[in-house]
């Protein structure tokens, strides 16, 4: 009997299930995600839904994946080598361009191309031999993007072709990630696409290693943004495309698991949550490019919010003692404990003491990343000060000055931090068992001490109750906040609202922060009446605890939650329900009289008039989302579609042609084995 394997490996947790021909649940598992060596977390993972005899059944492996997403949101990423070709200084200030380079080497090079893909000026290779050659070593991969490089990519093969004389790194094209004209834009993308090709890389290497140890030869696919499946070759060329992956496969699941065409879907996870809707059975996909940790990106997919709120996010205290819940994600306390039981007497011995400090509760331990080294010699020296084992901030901070280091590390990926989270809390009230309870509760003592001492009006709500009392209603303080942001999220992604855009949207959002808040316990600046906005569609809760947060956020909406059996491995149950899908797209403009140039990827190419340039451009759209579709794992033949769309005006009784575009669609199951 054919078999399909489907993964999901999140920041916390990787999933497994396994499903037959007619995509019914055979078995699922659970395992903790091992970012030191993912293939560990995998290995367990599998082991658990493979019985003796079904490897050699299993005729499809699908793998969906929340570490792109994760380390948007969280802001860690490679460094990164950006070349610009035919950009000023001054477009670093468009689409966060700038913003997302942060301190990363950026190279401005002459060339690139206008609108009808001639060349403003030939590609300057000297130049960006000489400015390349220096930052080479700082670097683990690079993205170029060049002015109207979808017009004509001819700038950017030939600059990928120097990098990879010089360095052998990878490069990542901007041309090659989306055929859409905004270049910083385009460039912002390819910029994200090289940060994340070392840590897609590590996890489709872990993969492959354990299909073949598991003697498994069926083809590895992987989950895009858009829900749609691409071989697991063609995702190490393009990473940011899996950004959203693990939610775009949990929408897919969604459908199937609740019976229901309209619906808001969240899917939570141990560092993020992700909320979508579900209209007419369908998901929607977002028109403006996939946004993922406030990047707006050229990748089309499903159109998510993805927000830094799950059951490990880190929590914190504001300059007034207000409680904030991520983006950042901590290891839980009781999920340590697990396996460093001797973090509870350094706890223990903290609530003994009696004074307070910063980082009461917080642990930090090394993450094993072969072959690349911090990037200053402080931070060099703060890992070796920790070593192989989990260290208590406490007693590895001497001076404030290393505060910094450690955020650097944290960022790159270096090391990771434990603390008090939401599970935590869920441990302290008995809704869930999975790790130590005692440990969790040690680390809410600590916290409520923090609060206390920073005063404001949560510590006035916690204050005047015995430490056991105020422990539990510290707990149900967190719990409580993650339900808030939850509604908050889902309100203001059904009102369409993006808080950076504009001054109204910001202030409409703060508006609904502060009505949902009224369902939290009363403090005294809590109103005595306000409005509250009410959601008119179910909400799909899914991940693993999602019946830990969802029906009360569902509550304080006015609707109700629906929390599948399976919502705990949605996303590996979505893996392998998709199908492959390439989209190329040809346009043709005016070339004077009744000539009609077509914008082929490889250079301009004039016919006589529309019609002819028509037919060349439906054949070699054709033929390259053929070859796309092929590339990407799709049965042999694909199903090809082909529209076209004119842009005609009228002038003195004439139509007279603007532009036309001729658009072709392949889409087909993924190539089986067998």
């Amino acid at each position: 009997m054919p078999l399909s394997l489907g993964i999901d490996t999140g920041g916390t947790c990787t999933d497994a299930v396994l499903v037959d021909e007619h995509q019914r649940l055979v078995r699922s598992a659970k395992a903790l995600t091992t970012h030191g060596d993912l293939r560990q977390g995998l290995a367990k993972a599998v082991a658990q839904v493979l019985d003796a005899g079904d490897s050699e059944n299993v005729s499809l492996v699908s793998l969906s994946t929340t570490l792109a997403t994760n380390a948007l949101v969280e802001g860690r990423g490679r460094s990164v080598g950006l070349v610009l070709v035919g950009f000023s200084r001054d477009w670093l200030h468009r689409a966060q361009l700038g913003e997302a380079l942060g301190n990363d080497p950026v190279l401005f090079i002459d060339g690139g191309h206008d609108a009808q893909g001639h060349a403003v000026c030939p590609l300057d290779l000297t130049q960006l031999v000489a400015q390349a050659t220096p930052v080479a070593r700082k670097v683990e991969a690079w993205a170029v993007s060049s002015v109207f490089a979808v017009r004509n990519a001819e700038h950017e093969l030939q600059a990928a072709e120097v990098l990879a004389g010089i360095c052998g790194q990878a490069v990542s094209l901007g041309h090659r990630l989306t055929q859409g004209l905004d270049a910083p834009r385009r460039a912002l993308t390819a910029l994200l696409n090289a940060r994340l090709i070392p840590a897609l890389v590590e996890l489709l290497d872990a993969a492959e290693t354990l299909l073949d140890d598991q003697d498994i030869t069926a083809p590895l696919m992987v989950v895009k943004g858009d829900g749609t499946l691409v071989a697991a070759a063609v995702a190490r060329q393009f990473p940011v495309e899996t950004i959203l992956s693990g939610p775009a496969a949990s929408v897919v699941a969604a459908r199937e698991l609740a019976d229901l065409d309209s619906a808001v879907v969240v899917d939570i996870g141990g560092t993020t949550s992700d909320i979508a809707l579900l209209q007419n059975g369908r998901p929607r996909l977002d028109p403006q490019g996939a946004q993922v940790g406030g990047w707006r990106t050229m990748v089309q997919a499903v159109e998510i919010v993805s927000l830094g709120l799950g059951g490990d996010s880190e929590l914190q205290l504001d300059d007034e003692g207000a409680l904030g819940v991520g983006p950042s994600r901590s290891i839980p306390l009781s999920l340590l404990a697990t396996r460093e039981p001797r973090i509870r007497d350094v706890l223990i011995k903290q609530l003994e003491r009696g004074w307070v400090t910063s980082h009461d509760g917080q642990f930090i331990e090394v993450v094993q990343r072969e072959g690349q080294q911090a990037g200053s010699s402080q931070q060099r020296d703060l890992l070796e000060r920790i070593g192989s084992g989990v260290v208590s901030l406490e007693a590895l901070f001497s001076e404030g000055t290393e505060a910094l280091a450690m955020a650097r590390l944290e960022a790159a990926g270096f090391v990771r931090r434990s603390a008090f989270t939401p599970s935590d809390a869920c441990h302290v009230l008995g809704l869930q068992d999975t790790w130590d309870a005692s440990v969790a509760r040690l680390g809410a003592q600590l916290f409520l001490r923090s609060i206390v001492h920073a005063g404001g009006s949560l510590a006035k709500m916690l204050s005047g109750v015995d430490r056991e009392s105020a422990t539990e209603r510290l707990a149900q303080v967190v719990i409580d906040a993650v339900e808030i942001a939850t509604a908050s999220a889902v309100a203001r992604r059904a009102l369409g609202l993006e808080p950076s855009a504009s001054r109204r949207d910001t202030e409409r959002a703060v508006w609904i922060d502060q009505l949902l808040a009224i369902g939290a316990p009363a403090t005294p600046d809590t109103p005595v009446l306000a409005v509250v906005p009410t959601l008119q569609v179910p909400l799909i809760g899914l991940g693993a605890s999602a019946g830990l947060y969802h029906p009360g956020a569902a509550a304080r909406l006015g609707s109700r939650s629906i929390v599948p059996q399976a919502a705990g491995v949605a996303n590996a149950l979505g893996a392998v329900a998709g199908l492959v899908r390439q989209e190329r797209s040809i346009s043709l403009q005016p070339g004077g009289g009744t000539d009609v140039v077509v914008l082929m990827s490889d250079g301009p190419l004039t016919c006589v008039d529309l019609e002819s340039a028509a037919a060349e451009a439906t054949q070699h759209a054709t033929d390259l989302v053929i070859e796309a579709a092929l590339k990407a794992g799709a049965d042999d033949p694909p199903q090809v579609n082909v529209s076209r769309e004119d842009i005609l005006i009228e002038q003195d009784g004439l139509k007279v042609f603007i532009e036309s575009r001729i658009t072709a669609v392949a889409t087909g199951r993924p190539r089986a084995w067998g």
